[in-house]
């Protein structure tokens, strides 16, 4: 009897209250400062070399004044976005990464599809900062909130070409939308370093590291389904094998977050027409800062390609 109330103490204590305390961290709200609002040596610590080129691109943004929109997701989140409107018929819908805010990942890219004539919507995820929502789900539940967007933009412009671009998790939470992208105005989408499921990123793959996790991701994955209603094994994949927009995958050689090795096996799984950027020496989230101009020409050329005119006529190159 002794022994089995050590055992029990023992799975309480060094099991069962670490995967508690790890489901709270990952699941619960975040609140995270924009790139400009943080100490330097924080934004030379996580970004170098790039901390100049975002916190320039971030000048620029704040510079433009972007408006504080709002939409409801299906199941009665409020949503919060900012909106750069050029009266363009094109819009790049930005979904921002895990622990981030909009143009903490996406400063640059806003600039450079700002100055392509682009409207932009850059959405504040569910669970982070602006947006409502107790919880994140890593991409399963942010699905549905891509499609709130979506339709946010149709009502709300006037044109016919929709981009959306998701990074990590963002990238994550389009890929799970993917073969529920009915609206005929999504012409394109970018998967940015987007991992295969938010267990395989956390545990499948990490080699020695990974014998750390074994013992609390089954718990973890019990927790997830149990308060946030969501299976962390849910492969990106299902969506992604019936997608029909076409996709450009991009990511970075070297991303030790979300390796090459994971965000390829999105771009294997996808049925659309498709392209796929690898760029030498990028880490995590920093693939489109990194890239030579040639690279981000292709990119553009890629997903404008697919675009039309405002009678319904393709787009000339």
């Amino acid at each position: 009897m002794r022994l089995v109330l050590i055992a029990a103490a023992a799975f309480v204590f060094f099991l069962l209250l670490p995967s508690v305390v790890l489901t709270v961290l990952l699941f619960q709200r975040k609140s995270i400062r924009d790139f400009d609002e943080v100490p330097e040596r924080i934004r030379k610590g996580a970004y170098a070399p790039w901390a100049d080129e975002i916190l320039a691109a971030f000048k620029k943004i704040r510079s433009l004044y972007p408006a504080e929109v709002s939409a409801v997701s299906t199941d009665g989140v409020v949503l919060k976005a900012e909106w750069l409107d050029r009266a363009s018929d094109r819009t790049v819908i930005l979904v921002h990464g895990f622990c981030a805010t909009p143009f903490n990942n996406f400063a640059v890219q806003a600039c450079a599809f700002y100055e392509r004539g682009y409207n932009v919507l850059a959405v504040w995820q569910r669970g982070h900062g602006k947006s409502g929502g107790r919880y994140t789900s890593l991409g399963i539940l942010e699905q549905n909130d891509v499609l709130t967007w979506v339709d946010w933009v149709r009502k709300h412009t006037a044109g016919n070409n929709i981009v959306l671009y998701g990074l990590s998790m963002g990238g994550a939470s389009v890929a799970y939308a993917s073969d529920k992208l009915t609206c005929d105005m999504v012409r394109a989408m970018i998967l940015d370093c987007c991992y295969p499921s938010p267990y395989y990123q956390m545990y499948a793959g990490k080699g020695a590291k990974a014998i750390i996790w074994a013992p609390v991701m089954p718990l973890i994955r019990f927790f997830a389904k149990l308060f946030v209603h969501i299976d962390i094994k849910q492969p990106t994949s299902a969506s992604l094998e019936k997608a029909t927009v076409p996709a450009l995958f991009i990511g970075g050689l070297a991303d030790k977050r979300v390796p090459y090795s994971q965000f390829r096996l999105n771009y294997e799984a996808c049925a659309s027409e498709k392209e796929l950027l690898a760029v030498p020496g990028a880490p995590h989230a920093l693939a489109f800062a990194q890239a030579e101009p040639k690279q981000i020409e292709h990119l553009f050329r890629f997903i404008e390609k697919y675009f039309t005119d405002d009678q319904g006529g393709k787009h000339e190159h």
